[in-house]
């Protein structure tokens, strides 16, 4: 176990506005895989209990870097959230992407993580020809039709919706609703991790689990965990799994 990391700030710029990243590595380390993280929905890159940060730590320790950053229009990164879109989000990722292959650390394997809609734009990737050596998913909505299709204020009106405390703009509804975006991913064949809780208020596990094991997905169900994990117990478990996955399939150790 490595007891050494450096945490190291980044700023990339695409369309004229910035991306706000952290990466967690190892210090004075060879070439090492890399997880890059993609947060939620109205999420940012520490997410609710630390979650975000906590895995960062725990991967670091264990020889694996990672990279977690807010989407534009979330966060310290730029622009409004009214302007996200799936696409927008998708080309964030692909930035981050090109940025982790040009570092000098990076030893050439790398997994996605997505979590809740973070799913989505990891399957929007996979549609795109990106192959990863393996992915992992928290909770993930990309059956997002019937997530977000349940919510009165993703009308089709032409102006932007009011909804907990953020404008949702027209061109995300649009496209959160065109498709279920889990069709992607049935092309993926490396291995997958799901992770999800059965009280998920959020998105409910029943699709997700009866996908993930049609895929012959490594399925973790969590007894009583809802959508952001928050009972200790819990959130270990999540981040315990998620570590060992990532650890045999990054480095071919399982701890």
């Amino acid at each position: 176990m490595i007891d050494l990391k450096e945490i190291i700030p980044f700023v990339l710029n695409t369309n004229k506005q910035d991306i706000f990243g952290i990466i967690d590595k190892p210090k004075n380390a060879n070439p090492v895989p890399v997880v890059i993280i993609l947060h939620g929905f109205t999420g940012n890159h520490i997410g609710s209990q630390f979650k975000l940060s906590l895995l960062a730590k725990k991967l670091a320790k264990i020889g694996i870097a990672s990279v977690r950053f807010d989407f534009r229009g979330s966060g310290n990164s730029d622009g409004e959230f009214e302007n996200m879109t799936i696409s927008s989000e998708t080309n964030d990722a692909k930035e981050i992407i090109k940025f982790v292959e040009s570092q000098s650390w990076f030893n050439g394997k790398y997994a996605i993580l997505g979590y809740s809609m973070g799913g989505v734009v990891a399957s929007s990737l996979i549609r795109d020809g990106f192959d990863p050596n393996c992915l992992a998913f928290w909770s993930p909505a990309f059956f997002n039709k019937s997530v977000f299709g349940k919510i009165e204020e993703y009308s089709l009106s032409e102006v932007p919706v009011s909804y907990k405390g953020f404008l949702i703009g027209e061109k995300f509804r649009k496209e959160i609703l065109e498709k279920d975006y889990a069709l992607f991913l049935k092309k993926y064949k490396k291995n997958v991790l799901v992770v999800h809780g059965n009280k998920d208020e959020t998105v409910d596990i029943k699709k997700v689990r009866e996908f993930s094991l049609e895929q012959k997905y490594y399925f973790h169900e969590i007894n009583d965990a809802t959508h952001t994990y928050e009972n200790i117990d819990h959130l270990n478990d999540l981040l315990d799994i998620t570590v060992s996955f990532l650890g045999k399939n990054l480095i071919g150790e399982s701890v």
